[in-house]
């Protein structure tokens, strides 16, 4: 940042707003005297580190493998990884999840995931937030089948029912003669 910070009086100033390599320095003013620059400082502003994440798949059905990878760029050799899920009542960390993959098969319909980095040797402090991922997890369907006899004489006819659970409207079933 070139010039002079207006406005600007006390002993303590807080910007946001300096680019790499910007210099600041102090000057001290009592009536009409002005003291020398005081000692300049170079700010070396770091790039804020990113974090994205993918999914190898968002809709599973229940019980199935999922598997999600962080990227992470501007957050050193060696950021820490802090997986979360938000199944709607806030993110809460995921125990265990501190690597830069997660794979889990016990997410529910509607669960959020997200990464936190935490850079290492940048000039960057905190915790930075990935992208979140919605996932979808459809139940597994289950059917059961009656017949109308278990019992027939040859060349009688039997007539059998198939009852899904979970199958959604319109289902495709397959009755199988072992």
């Amino acid at each position: 940042m070139n010039g002079t910070f207006t406005g600007v009086t006390g002993t303590t100033f807080t910007t946001s707003s300096l680019n790499d390599g910007d210099q600041v320095y102090a000057i001290a003013v009592q009536g009409s005297c002005t003291s020398l620059p005081s000692n300049t400082i170079t700010v070396d502003v770091d790039p804020s580190p990113v974090v994205v994440i993918s999914a190898d798949r968002t809709t599973v059905c229940a019980g199935e493998l999922i598997t999600f990878n962080a990227v992470t760029y501007n957050a050193g050799a060696f950021p820490t990884f802090q997986w979360q899920v938000n199944s709607g009542s806030g993110w809460t960390n995921i125990p265990g999840a501190t690597g830069s993959t997660y794979t889990s098969s016990t997410l529910n319909n509607g669960d959020v995931i997200r990464c936190l980095v935490t850079p290492s040797g940048t000039g960057c402090v905190g915790t930075f937030a990935s992208n979140p991922i919605t996932i979808t997890v459809n139940p597994i369907p289950t059917v059961t089948i009656t017949a109308s006899a278990t019992a027939i004489c040859e060349g009688q006819t039997v007539t059998f029912t198939a009852t899904p659970t979970n199958a959604g409207p319109t289902p495709t079933l397959s009755l199988i003669h072992i």
